[in-house]
């Protein structure tokens, strides 16, 4: 799991430096608040659709359905994904975040 966290933190990195490209820094708490908070609804969402899938996979298990519960396997993989891909966008919006107020707070 530590070796994951440091790739994570790698792709973190990245996410921030190409935001930083087409979006500077924040102007205001509001906005990073906003930009964060987007981002958050949007991994949120992908909870639910992992979580719609596996139902789906159990009620198909029960059923002995293993075509289909293979089907919403490979939709939740999916999903995982895309979660996993808007997590690190909050992380790098969050890094931002900091980087926009950081010299603020230490005046």
């Amino acid at each position: 799991m530590k070796e994951l966290i440091e790739s994570v933190k790698v792709l973190v990195q990245e996410e921030g430096t190409r935001s930083m490209i087409e979006h500077p820094l924040f102007n205001s708490t509001h906005e990073g608040y906003a930009v964060i908070k987007e981002e958050v609804e949007e991994s949120t969402d992908e909870l639910k659709y992992i979580n719609e899938e596996l139902n789906s996979i159990w009620h198909h298990t029960k059923n002995n359905r293993q075509d289909m519960a293979l089907n919403h396997m490979k939709s939740l993989r999916a999903d995982a994904i895309n979660m996993a891909a808007e997590s690190i966008q909050v992380a790098a919006m969050a890094q931002k975040f900091i980087d926009s107020f950081k010299e603020d707070v230490n005046e």
